[in-house]
């Protein structure tokens, strides 16, 4: 099973955003008419705007099995990631492991990163275990606050 991890494009727009849809923990439980509007313009957003953000595509044999999103805050010292999503039948086989790797090795290319930064949802106890895998550590740099409406 030969993967390339490669920089997207936007004419696989939509290839990537079914990856999305068939990815629930990137879905924000927003009405459906409104997730679907809401994750295109994020795709294609993410795919126009190549100086503030990453997308990596996780390629076997011409289809893309998983995708990677990331905000490039280059004078900020660190890049955040926003989403890994690997489509159901190819989880659990180093997919959502190979697009961090690349997305890590892009980023110490970048002078002045210092930082790969993102948020886990507490529900989210995969995304959890892939950080303990990849010894990333709970940070120190920002603090998280909510307030509920």
């Amino acid at each position: 099973m030969e993967i390339i991890v490669r920089k997207g494009k936007m004419k696989e727009f939509r290839e990537i955003l079914e990856i999305l849809q068939a990815t629930p923990s990137a879905l924000h439980g927003m009405p459906e008419e409104q997730e679907l509007m809401s994750m295109e313009s994020f795709v294609r957003g993410s795919l126009t705007d190549p100086k503030m953000n990453l997308v990596l595509v996780a390629e076997r044999c011409k289809e893309i099995v998983g995708c990677l999103f990331a905000e490039l805050w280059v004078k900020k010292g660190f890049s955040f990631l926003s989403m890994i999503a690997v489509l159901p039948q190819w989880k659990g086989k180093g997919i959502g492991e190979m697009l961090y790797s690349g997305f890590e090795e892009y980023c110490r290319k970048i002078k002045g990163t210092k930082a790969l930064v993102w948020l886990v949802g507490t529900e989210n106890k995969a995304m959890a275990k892939f950080c303990r895998k990849i010894k990333a550590v709970r940070g120190k740099r920002f603090y998280y606050y909510e307030k509920e409406l």
